[in-house]
């Protein structure tokens, strides 16, 4: 297909920024849940997409860590 190598590059150069965006926002974030919201939320800026996916997010994780067994 024509798109397939501009698609290529454009993805290695989104994700190629990524461990810049986690060291940058690693300093700025307080605590390991900010880190990885914040984290998450860029990664998804990045990419085009909602922050209401971040927010959907939260809530099956949520939702998944309150009926997982406690571990000991």
């Amino acid at each position: 297909m024509i798109w397939e190598k501009p698609m290529d590059d454009v993805l290695k150069s989104r994700i190629s920024s990524i461990g810049s965006i986690v060291r940058s926002i690693s300093s700025q974030a307080g605590n390991l849940s900010s880190l990885c919201r914040s984290v998450l939320t860029e990664m998804l800026r990045i990419f085009n997409l909602s922050r209401g996916a971040v927010l959907i997010y939260e809530d099956v994780v949520l939702i998944d860590q309150h009926s997982a067994p406690a571990q000991v």
